[in-house]
């Protein structure tokens, strides 16, 4: 009877250890981690037109997501936004950094180079077609800016009538009597965006002759020389009104 008790703590040995074995007492290694957390790539594109520059984030994270975004710019200057604007003073090469940061703390940094080329527009006037009717002239703004006109010179004309006037994207009348218009009378168009275009018209008082303007200068300044007699038994002078143009950049 001893030896048979023996036999039954064996078999209770025996089976407590076949029960921990099925339990996973090998200590565990058939459980599954987590995949380790990779770094974001940063990446981004840039446009820009004239000075001001617009940089868009097309970053990318494989298993978080990218929470900050450092720009620095090259000039000194540096944002937060994701998709921010920026302008820069002078025309050049930039080197611009873009810094992301995912949920769980990884950083990647990109650098690309940023050519900002000067802003310019080309000041184009069409003469009056025929007697009665008005010269045009228009430009589109590469940047953000105003335009002033601004009477600048002593005329000769004697002619009464001679209307000058901008027609887009405001309406504003420099002056109703061009002959007789006192020096720096002026007229303006309030700050529009890049890409609004500015227009203005001459309409000569001696409606049985036609206008025509002589361009001089370039962005952002050009010099109007008038001619309000075109077609008149005397040479044309391109003095019977004297104007400056001016492009003022800002907000």
């Amino acid at each position: 009877m001893p030896s048979r008790g023996w036999i039954l703590a064996a078999g209770v040995t025996l089976m407590g250890a076949a029960t921990v074995a099925a339990c996973g007492g090998d200590g565990g290694g058939d459980v599954t981690q987590p995949p380790a957390n990779t770094p974001p790539t940063a990446n981004f594109g840039v446009q820009c037109t004239g000075l001001s520059c617009t940089f868009s984030d097309s970053s990318s994270d494989a298993e978080s997501s990218i929470t900050a975004w450092q720009w620095r710019f090259g000039d000194g200057g540096t944002a937060t936004d994701r998709n921010p604007t920026h302008g820069y003073a002078t025309a050049g090469s930039y080197s611009a950094t873009l810094t992301v940061s995912d949920s769980a703390g990884a950083v990647d940094s990109i650098t690309k180079a940023v050519d900002v080329t000067a802003p310019t527009a080309e000041l184009v006037c069409t003469n009056a077609p025929a007697p009665g009717t008005p010269t045009t002239c228009s430009l589109t703004l590469p940047e953000q800016a105003a335009v002033k006109a601004v009477v600048t010179s002593p005329t000769t004309c004697q002619a009464t009538g001679d209307l000058f006037a901008f027609t887009a994207p405001v309406a504003d009348t420099l002056t109703t009597d061009g002959c007789l218009a006192p020096v720096g009378t002026q007229a303006d168009v309030p700050s529009s965006p890049a890409g609004t275009t500015v227009s203005f018209e001459f309409l000569a008082g001696l409606t049985q002759y036609s206008s025509a303007i002589q361009v001089t200068g370039q962005y952002p300044t050009w010099t109007l020389g008038i001619e309000d007699a075109v077609g008149a038994p005397f040479p044309a002078d391109y003095l019977d009104m004297g104007v400056t143009l001016t492009v003022v950049p800002g907000p």
